[in-house]
């Protein structure tokens, strides 16, 4: 069995940020962003470190033998530092042979405000007391925010229509299109707001569940992560359908549960007239 990489301590690679700069006159400021830098989070040693870097001139970081001083590379991206798209700033992320990962961001002092994303940043370096130019913006999208009735309706309602192409798609052995429709459409647009919701009646509004959901199972109770589980399936076909009836059944846990807690009132009918015409496809395959 191949071993993880042993990877530096966190005190080591602050050191090795702070030596940097040490080293280099040009760099007035360094923030560290993300896990790393939010007090209210325990990041693992797979955790990336997020580095925004102010200089007077942020284009010598183009000429990129800096980044060496890191460690050996094993890949990049982009290829060598640049614009990627976010305006004033060059992107250079860098996950190294030794499993370290640092995402470098490089503006100017030039710059009037300094956005951040998320209430927490952890300032490493501020020669000029630039810090105080930072705009911390919060991160959309991760924290549960309780439905409105229409949102809800909408979302079920969604589900129920989509849920036979992939019935169809089975029948036809179209696994592509079957694996699309399930995992891209059904899982993560019409599923994932049910949980968080089921997570925001359970933990209270405002809970952070993570990009994708990836801390639902710190909040989800075992009987619903266990739920959730059996929606997943490979390549088999079988395995398939009773994937595509056990997303059935959560939605319609869920959204029972949802429904009564908000007042709002779970359609029922559609969900049964739905499911019997699931059933017909899955009998005459």
């Amino acid at each position: 069995m191949n071993r993880s990489p042993a990877m530096l301590s966190e005190a080591d690679v602050l050191q090795s940020l702070m030596q940097w700069a040490e080293d280099d006159d040009n760099i007035r400021l360094i923030i560290l962003n993300g896990s790393r830098g939010d007090s209210t989070r325990t990041p693992d040693e797979l955790s990336d470190y997020d580095v925004s870097v102010i200089m007077r001139d942020p284009e010598q970081a183009l000429d990129d033998h800096w980044i060496a001083r890191f460690g050996e590379v094993m890949v990049r991206w982009p290829r060598t530092p640049g614009d990627t798209g976010l305006p004033g700033w060059i992107t250079q992320l860098v996950l190294f042979r030794s499993g370290l990962r640092i995402d470098f961001q490089f503006g100017s002092t030039a710059i009037r405000s300094i956005e951040c994303a998320g209430a927490f940043q952890c300032v490493l370096l501020d020669r000029d007391r630039l810090s105080e130019r930072i705009r911390r913006l919060p991160v959309s999208g991760t924290h549960v925010q309780p439905p409105r009735e229409e949102e809800f309706i909408e979302r079920i309602n969604a589900f129920w229509w989509d849920v036979p192409y992939v019935a169809k798609a089975l029948r036809r052995q179209e696994l592509d299109y079957v694996r699309f429709i399930m995992d891209s459409d059904l899982r993560f647009e019409k599923i994932h707001p049910l949980l968080r919701w089921k997570i925001g009646i359970d933990h209270g509004a405002a809970t952070d569940v993570g990009i994708f959901g990836r801390w639902f199972p710190r909040y989800l109770s075992r009987p619903t992560w266990e739920r959730y589980l059996a929606t997943f399936s490979g390549a088999d076909s079988e395995e398939q359908w009773q994937a595509m009836f056990a997303m059935c059944g959560l939605v319609r846990e869920l959204g029972t549960e949802i429904a009564d807690h908000y007042g709002f009132i779970y359609p029922s009918e559609t969900d049964e007239r739905v499911t019997t015409y699931l059933y017909q496809l899955f009998e005459g395959r």
